[in-house]
């Protein structure tokens, strides 16, 4: 696949490793974006909410997109769910579909942090009505 999209050797060393964090780097031909995906753990641990960090190395030039991944991911499957029969997909772009999958990827994001505002919020109320022990003030959705 490398040889046939022309891929730096360098970049291709790189594809399949953990990097720690998001970055972009455009080459001549294309450009490499890593993303960092929030997942819930599988099998699920004790506190179903646990999450495990999956990097998603994204590689795109004219007309290609190639993604490298460890296992299933929630952006995906809606992207997959939301494209089903959808005929006008090929019209893409490849800027456009690795857009797409950013925005599914910073959804997920929005998310956790929404469900984390809530958890806050209703500690907030618990304090100021005292009714809860100083134990509980830590929202359940942090690890332990």
């Amino acid at each position: 696949m490398a040889s046939a999209v022309n891929l730096e050797p360098s970049l291709v060393r790189l594809l399949g490793t953990a990097p720690e964090r998001a970055d972009m780097t455009s080459y001549p031909e294309h450009v490499h974006l890593i993303l960092q995906s929030m997942e819930p753990h599988e099998p699920a641990a004790k506190d179903a909410r646990t999450l495990v960090r999956k990097p998603i190395d994204l590689v795109a030039g004219r007309n290609w997109v190639v993604t490298v991944h460890d296992g299933p991911l929630r952006a995906f499957e809606r992207i997959d769910a939301s494209t089903e029969g959808d005929t006008r997909l090929g019209a893409l772009d490849a800027a456009g579909f690795m857009a797409s999958i950013a925005d599914e990827v910073l959804a997920d994001y929005l998310e956790l942090a929404e469900g984390i505002e809530r958890e806050i919020d209703q500690l907030d109320e618990l304090a100021l009505r005292q009714q809860c022990p100083r134990s509980s003030f830590r929202p359940s959705s942090w690890p332990a």
